[in-house]
């Protein structure tokens, strides 16, 4: 199934293609330089490769080519890229947080944004390790082998920073779990979407509270968005209330009513291994 199928003209598909071209892609983050068609301009929040190339498809991930084949744009991008496409307005809006840790940031891409405005971001990625296939050698701006294990050393004015969480793994949890950050940043799905596992959801709800968000652009069936949480219960407190709530959630109902909504089957625990976490640093195709 395509949601809003449209074929697109020879001139916008060779543009489109273009932009997930590897020596091209290169290129560009060697000289920092966007080229479409005559113009060449300096990447930005406004103004990068990613956004275009949404534009460019009409937010279809499978748009059709003129020889009646699908594209898949939007997985194309996200190894080239990012999972989320960033605007202006998203960056400046996380920027506000900074300094700025990242996890499971893949290619750096949206780092490298960040740092185009002056921001200090820190950001670590699985690699090896990623579902995805990242290569450290392939990034935007300098990504750090590393996972939630690295959090611990970061103090709670570096804001954690985390773009669509593995879908259905603890990464986004053990990174809630590990953080001293007063703020949270989150671009993805929330509950019941396809953004980190139903402990990552519940963690939040319990310890932070939202403060604000932003909407960015959405490829068809996507509904990502970003939200920026603050700390409400100190980190040494969290994992107590959280299973607390969860005790008491699992007192109420029988366990085969709670099997639709993924309930936890277990209390939720700090996960020591940072081996085993780091395996879900990296990202599931979906």
């Amino acid at each position: 199934m395509f949601f809003g199928e449209r074929q697109l003209t020879p001139e916008t598909a060779e543009r489109i293609e273009a932009l997930l071209d590897e020596d091209i892609v290169n290129k560009m983050r060697e000289t920092g330089l966007l080229r479409f068609g005559d113009a060449v301009v300096e990447i930005s929040g406004d103004k990068n490769p990613l956004l275009v190339l949404w534009k460019l498809a009409k937010k279809q991930s499978y748009p059709k080519l003129p020889s009646g084949d699908h594209l898949d744009v939007r997985h194309e991008a996200t190894g080239r890229y990012a999972w989320a496409v960033p605007t202006r307005d998203a960056i400046q809006k996380i920027a506000k947080y900074q300094p700025i840790v990242e996890m499971g940031a893949g290619t750096g891409f949206l780092a490298y944004l960040l740092e185009q405005i002056g921001v200090r971001v820190d950001a670590y990625d699985g690699f090896e390790k990623s579902h995805f296939g990242y290569r450290r050698d392939d990034t935007w701006t300098d990504v750090e082998p590393g996972g939630p294990e690295k959090l611990a050393a970061y103090p709670t004015e570096w804001s954690l920073f985390i773009s669509w969480p593995p879908y259905d793994q603890s990464f986004g949890t053990e990174c809630l779990l590990e953080c001293n950050s007063d703020f949270v940043i989150v671009i993805g799905e929330g509950s019941g979407g396809c953004t980190g596992d139903s402990w990552f959801h519940r963690v939040l709800k319990a310890g932070f509270r939202q403060v604000e968000s932003q909407d960015i652009p959405q490829w068809d069936g996507i509904h990502d968005y970003l939200v920026v949480h603050r700390r409400i219960l100190p980190k040494e407190h969290l994992l107590e209330v959280v299973n607390e709530r969860w005790r008491r959630d699992n007192a109420k109902y029988e366990r085969e009513d709670w099997e639709p909504f993924d309930f936890p089957k277990e209390p939720l625990e700090r996960n020591s291994d940072h081996e085993e976490r780091n395996l879900a640093v990296g990202r599931l195709e979906l």
